[in-house]
């Protein structure tokens, strides 16, 4: 699990690097459908998969609107890092961070 969790990191990373919003969007959702099957709890990755589907369109926006959008991606791989220490608190912590840092983009296209 953390092996494929890093190499979709990496694979958006490269992605990121090329400016490639389509496939970094791809692999950011691939990411986090991840993290939320490896909870191995249904009812989390059942919602996570309807609300990640849902926000699709708002990640293609997000990324595009911005002017750097690496600086707010690499936040994934403290995350990931997180996870594969398995600490749960500062899990949940990078979690919250995450969900913080993609609020502000948005709130930044917005205004």
């Amino acid at each position: 699990d953390l092996r494929l969790l890093d190499s979709l990191l990496e694979q958006a990373e490269a992605a990121v690097t090329c400016d490639d919003v389509a496939t970094t969007v791809e692999r950011d959702y691939e990411f986090h459908m991840t993290v939320a099957a490896i909870s191995r709890n249904r009812y989390y990755a059942a919602t996570a998969q309807q609300v990640y589907t849902s926000m699709l369109r708002y990640w293609h926006v997000s990324f595009t609107g911005v002017n750097d959008f690496r600086s707010s991606f690499g936040h994934h791989r403290l995350l990931l890092d997180a996870i594969a220490n398995g600490n749960p608190d500062l899990a949940h912590d990078r979690a919250l961070e995450h969900i913080d840092i993609f609020r502000d983009r948005m709130g930044d296209l917005v205004v």
